[in-house]
């Protein structure tokens, strides 16, 4: 029988294992649910932290930082997207604000800015990327194509020759039956 859980043990569950995470960031929900003795498959358990890691995370106030333990020059490995939510999650705070928030958070003011100025930058070259990136899809859509054309004609051809061999094999049955021995011979 397949067990219900509900939504508050979930979110206990990704809480528990953001807090371990954030002092292990090597740490596997795998190897987590393991350790804990938790009993649970690791499919739920990946499942879970996918889909409630951002909400739990924004309910106790846990930045992508802690939660990866990325302190200081470390945070500057974060993913661009990730740098993007913490400049957003930023934006309106006043300078004493944003002063405890990254005290918090193990980062520097000045990583901050330079990820905006890193975001801003990515947007600005973006559409030169992106029309580089649209030509390379379609080279590689056009090559695809006459790829696919070029099998389509191969299994033509290979569906008239196993007709053909069929057709063979049937005349052959029928020639066999024509001279077959009969019990009246």
């Amino acid at each position: 029988m397949k067990r219900v859980y509900t939504l508050e043990y979930k979110k206990n569950f990704v809480i528990d294992f953001l807090r371990a995470k954030s002092k292990e960031p090597e740490l596997s929900v795998a190897r987590f649910i393991k350790e804990s003795g938790i009993e649970l498959s690791e499919s739920v358990g990946y499942k879970w932290v996918k889909l409630l890691s951002e909400e739990v995370r924004a309910e106790i106030k846990m930045s992508v930082n802690e939660v990866e333990g990325k302190v200081g020059s470390d945070a500057n490995n974060l993913s661009l997207s990730n740098k993007a939510k913490i400049v957003f999650e930023v934006s309106n705070f006043t300078q004493e604000q944003l002063g405890e928030y990254c005290r918090t958070h193990g980062i520097y003011a000045a990583d901050i800015n330079n990820w905006k100025e890193e975001i801003q930058s990515f947007i600005n070259k973006g559409s030169t990327h992106d029309k580089t990136i649209e030509n390379s899809l379609r080279k590689e859509n056009s090559r695809l194509a006459q790829k696919c054309t070029q099998l389509e004609r191969e299994l033509h051809k290979k569906n008239e020759s196993l007709a053909t061999y069929a057709a063979k094999i049937q005349v052959l049955e029928n020639f066999d039956q024509l001279f077959r021995p009969t019990k009246e011979d």
